[in-house]
């Protein structure tokens, strides 16, 4: 593939000689994904990669950044986790559905999360845990992720998306 130009289309479309667009009309490279209907802006669907370690926030990149709600908005928040261990022998896979608010001054509000575990595997005496973060700065939202316990390090890996409604 040749080297594209910053927003050339000829044989696909990059972004600083990144491709985003490949010669098969396929999405590649990109940090997030928002859809909307263009007659109905009131809701729109975006998908997130976040990342981290052991006892921590997760985020989208490697300063912190978490997720941004709209204001005055219900989120219907649906994600996968995965932990796992760097011998590959501990993990903990689940799904996690909530119900968040963001009101106009961009306070989080989780209404309810179902949580769903597709496998445990976490070793003896090491406890994992990943639950919705809210009370970081305004309008962010994320998940806290722990491991309690002498085990190696857990990386976490979550894929979520943010279904919006705004409901002024």
């Amino acid at each position: 593939m040749a080297n594209l130009k910053s927003f050339e289309s000829l044989g696909g479309l990059s972004v600083d000689q990144t491709s985003v667009v490949d010669f098969e009309r396929n999405l590649r490279n990109v940090n997030s994904l928002e859809v909307k209907n263009s007659n109905f802006d009131n809701a729109r669907t975006t998908n997130y990669v976040l990342t981290g370690t052991d006892t921590l926030i997760l985020s989208l990149n490697t300063t912190a950044e978490s997720i941004i709600l709209r204001q005055n908005s219900l989120n219907f928040i649906n994600t996968y986790i995965a932990g796992v261990n760097s011998t590959g022998a501990g993990f903990l896979t689940k799904k996690l559905e909530s119900a968040i608010t963001c009101n106009s001054v961009g306070l989080i509000q989780e209404l309810s999360t179902m949580e769903t575990i597709i496998k445990d595997s976490v070793p003896t005496g090491e406890a994992w845990t990943v639950v919705p973060y809210t009370t970081g700065a305004a309008y962010r939202f994320s998940y806290s992720a722990s491991k309690s316990g002498v085990g190696p390090i857990v990386k976490w890996f979550a894929y979520v998306q943010v279904v919006s409604i705004d409901w002024t």
